[in-house]
């Protein structure tokens, strides 16, 4: 997908293990950093997966 100049934010209610949350980032973010991605969940494993496979993912060492 190529840069776009729009400041696109979606959201992801419930998002679980994070894969449509990392999914969505990768639609929206760009070299510019103007997309925003706001995900909420209850429940606190899916924060730890979501928060560990986002790193991961986003991140590599």
């Amino acid at each position: 997908m190529g840069s776009t100049s729009w400041n696109i934010r979606v959201s992801d209610a419930t998002f679980g293990n994070g894969y449509d949350t990392l999914a969505m980032v990768k639609r929206v973010a760009d070299e510019s950093a103007r997309g925003c991605v706001y995900a909420i969940d209850i429940r606190n494993d899916a924060l730890e997966n979501t928060s560990s496979l986002l790193e991961d993912s986003l991140n590599p060492q």
